[in-house]
């Protein structure tokens, strides 16, 4: 990795409150990865391995992961900019929860399944750089992936494999547990 992608993470303000954090080891990601293709049938499977992979990499909230646009995301500088959410009405909204825009660098890992989900879609009638990188199944290019979708995923996935249900935004602190185990 290039640059620290935790480095600017602020502690957390209560010490206590680290104890009722829920996240998957990288060893315990692995195992949801691999189950996704014995959950789900071969359609859905690519996606769900997709947005998974992309939260656990990117340390992403729901919501900006939802809103993020193919424009937002550069390629070339290999830079995600993440200057949207949906919110609570699930209106894409500027900004992220606490409106204010930042980027985050590619890891050479998170840049890979970029790839991927670009390859996947580039080709498909109605993509375009204003298309949700994640988009609705039903819907096409203009709407975002559904609100519970990813939340409804990360719950069969811990039943399936016997494991705690973390919830999504437990694979933004499994990210940090991911993050803190390549540095040793």
């Amino acid at each position: 990795i290039d640059k620290n992608p935790v480095a600017n993470y602020k502690p957390l303000k209560d010490p206590e409150q680290g104890q009722k954090i829920r996240y998957w080891t990288p060893e315990e990601m692995q195992v949801i990865l691999e189950s996704i293709p014995q959950r789900y049938k071969k359609s859905d499977a690519t996606l769900i391995r997709q947005v998974l992979t992309f939260a656990y990499l990117s340390g992403l909230r729901k919501s900006e992961i939802r809103a993020m646009k193919w424009n937002q995301i550069d390629l070339k500088n290999n830079i995600i900019h993440v200057n949207f959410h949906m919110n609570d009405k699930d209106v894409r909204a500027p900004g992220r929860k606490n409106r204010k825009p930042y980027d985050i660098y590619m890891s050479t890992q998170l840049r890979e399944i970029v790839d991927e989900v670009y390859n996947t879609y580039k080709r498909k009638h109605g993509f375009s750089k204003t298309a949700f990188v994640f988009p609705s199944q039903q819907s096409g290019f203009k709407k975002p992936l559904g609100n519970h979708t990813p939340t409804r995923w990360v719950q069969q996935l811990a039943e399936f494999n016997k494991m705690d249900n973390i919830t999504f935004h437990g694979c933004r602190h499994s990210f940090v547990s991911y993050c803190t185990s390549i540095c040793k």
